[in-house]
């Protein structure tokens, strides 16, 4: 009865949208064309209103027709049975906190799946009530380990004295692990450019032309091999510490022609491709490899051929579309071997992964510290009162404190190791530098997007500029150190070595060898100095003092005289001090 008239008062909604017609309280409607005219009144059409409560609600209520799903959301955690005619999925959701004493992930299918069920909640009631995840209930997925690589790159930088701190922040950027730079342009005894262009916690090893201009190789974070006389190139021949099976050569061969060429390069590779497992020869060779019909490339080729050795390098790496900047190996794994502009050079930049079974880290540095700011001064004034105060003799009386503020110091403030890296940024880098540093690499992608040659050019001028200012904005900095630290001798020794010294590790720890060294150098110097000087020296008489009255008894101090001397005292300390300065002072 009630489901019919819902569904005239539906008919009647859905026509009256189409076509009707009002007059006199009354509603004319038209089913189809050409058929007869249905007539309501108002109140008629009130009750065929289903949103009315009709007058038969209570048998409709009886009858249990209005009873409606109740919808339950998920997060609730009601429970939730699925029926067994579909695919079942084992899961159970409990509307308590604590572990239920069934399995969460049971069904009521077959015996098989309840006997599933009955074993992990057997398992699951070692639980004793605790949430959480139960690890020996879930299945370990396999995942594979990256693969560990080191980043190399080779650039012909041609002078790094105008983009040392560019080749800097490109290092930081791209963290690379090793940087093959030639044309560094660079005099045997000056070392500022490559002071610059290496960040923190990377060395560099350099081979400089000692006469003419141009010429130069550098290379950051290896150690030098021994190499033969050779008149036609320069060579670096260089091994890691992370890779000591891997031969690296770096090598810049000038564009002018030499005969001796091909014989003095043939002797080198021969010599240590027979030493070394893998070999990998990096550098500019000034040789058009991609020409065929070039004579000195079909010689060098040849001589590749025979040692069994590989040219990698298939792209142009000059502006002008020539293969100059080469890298050669016989078995060394390098992978995603690719060529980019840097843009402040006419040659392009050769990167290239290396695997390997190390990754080679950052060095680290273990340093051991206090905490002195997290002690109490109350608590530390409250175990002073318990020192003794009587003493038979001073040296007691040192030997008790030293010892005795030694271990207050360790229990208020234990000592404690950390490892820390070499990682801190330029501290001459600022805002405007980031933002032409990141209008500088869309640029770079619209180029590489376009390949015009309009956006290559508008790149390129960008990247001189960015240079350009880092240039200026590193010596402002260090211009302001100097000048702002006039009485800091320490500070200015430090910069002005930091800028123009070599830089060479320093060591780590201390033995008995480099404290005898250190004794020795000084010890050799004072006996140069006195071997110097002319003449024998003169021997002095020892001074004699003469006191009128001596002094027998000493006035006794108070408390409070004592207290101001130490306020009165600077906050000095050194490591021998069982005490730091600062603690007493806080505490008075």
């Amino acid at each position: 009865m009630l489901s019919i008239a819902i569904a005239i008062a539906g008919c009647l909604r859905s026509i009256l949208a189409s076509s009707c017609v009002a007059k006199n309280n009354s509603l004319f409607i038209s089913t189809l064309p050409g058929k007869t005219m249905l007539s309501y009144s108002a109140d008629q059409l009130m009750n065929l209103n289903h949103l009315s409560t009709p007058s038969c609600i209570n048998v409709i209520k009886q009858l249990g027709l209005l009873r409606r799903p109740r919808y339950i959301h998920r997060s609730s955690r009601r429970k939730f049975f699925y029926s067994g005619t579909s695919p079942t999925i084992p899961a159970l959701w409990s509307a308590t906190r604590a572990v239920a004493s069934r399995s969460r992930h049971q069904s009521n299918v077959s015996h098989e799946t309840s006997s599933l069920s009955i074993s992990m909640a057997t398992r699951l009631r070692g639980l004793e009530g605790k949430r959480g995840v139960n690890f020996s209930l879930i299945r370990p997925l396999k995942r594979s380990l990256p693969s560990l690589s080191s980043k190399i790159e080779l650039l012909n930088v041609q002078s790094l004295t105008n983009k040392s701190c560019l080749i800097h922040d490109h290092i930081l950027d791209k963290c690379l692990d090793y940087m093959c730079i030639t044309e560094t342009w660079h005099q045997p005894d000056t070392f500022s450019s490559l002071n610059e262009s290496c960040p923190p916690g990377y060395r560099y090893l350099q081979k400089a032309r000692s006469t003419g201009r141009g010429g130069g190789l550098a290379e950051l974070e290896l150690s030098l091999q021994p190499l033969p006389e050779l008149s036609s190139f320069e060579c670096l021949a260089f091994k890691s510490k992370h890779l000591s099976s891997v031969l690296f050569l770096l090598i810049y061969r000038p564009p002018k022609p030499n005969s001796s060429f091909i014989l003095e390069i043939s002797n080198l590779l021969a010599t240590f491709c027979s030493s070394s497992a893998d070999v990998i020869i990096l550098g500019d060779m000034n040789i058009h490899v991609d020409i065929p019909s070039c004579r000195s490339a079909t010689e060098f080729l040849q001589l590749l051929d025979c040692l069994n050795l590989k040219q990698l390098v298939v792209a142009p790496t000059h502006i002008r579309g020539h293969t100059l900047d080469l890298v050669i190996t016989n078995s060394a794994p390098l992978k995603n071997l690719q060529v980019y502009d840097l843009g402040v050079s006419d040659h392009k930049v050769v990167s290239m992964e290396l695997l390997s079974s190390v990754n080679p880290s950052k060095p680290k540095r273990y340093i051991c510290f206090r905490n002195l700011k997290k002690i109490n001064p109350v608590h530390l004034a409250a175990d002073l009162q318990h020192l003794s105060t009587h003493f038979s003799s001073p040296d007691e009386a040192v030997e008790y404190y030293n010892s005795h503020l030694r271990s207050l110091l360790d229990h208020h403030a234990p000592i404690k190791s950390r490892a820390v890296t070499f990682t801190r940024s330029a501290p001459w880098f600022t805002d405007g530098l980031r933002r032409m540093k990141t209008a500088g690499r869309a640029l770079e992608r619209r180029y590489k997007t376009s390949g015009l040659t309009v956006d290559r050019q508008i790149y390129r001028d960008h990247q001189n500029k960015y240079s350009k200012a880092l240039k200026e904005a590193r010596s402002k900095f260090f211009s302001n150190t100097i000048r702002n630290s006039p009485g800091n001798s320490k500070q200015l020794f430090s910069t002005v070595n930091h800028l123009l010294k070599l830089q060479t590790p320093s060591p780590i720890g201390s033995s008995a060898e480099q404290c005898n060294l250190f004794m020795d150098f000084f010890t050799t110097k004072i006996s140069l100095i006195r071997s110097a000087l002319p003449g024998p020296l003169t021997q002095t008489a020892p001074l004699s003092f003469a006191f009128s009255q001596p002094l027998s008894c000493f006035p006794m101090v108070s408390s409070e005289e004592v207290q101001n001397i130490i306020k009165n005292m600077k906050s000095t300390t050194c490591a021998l001090d069982p005490l730091p300065t600062s603690l007493p002072f806080e505490i008075l």
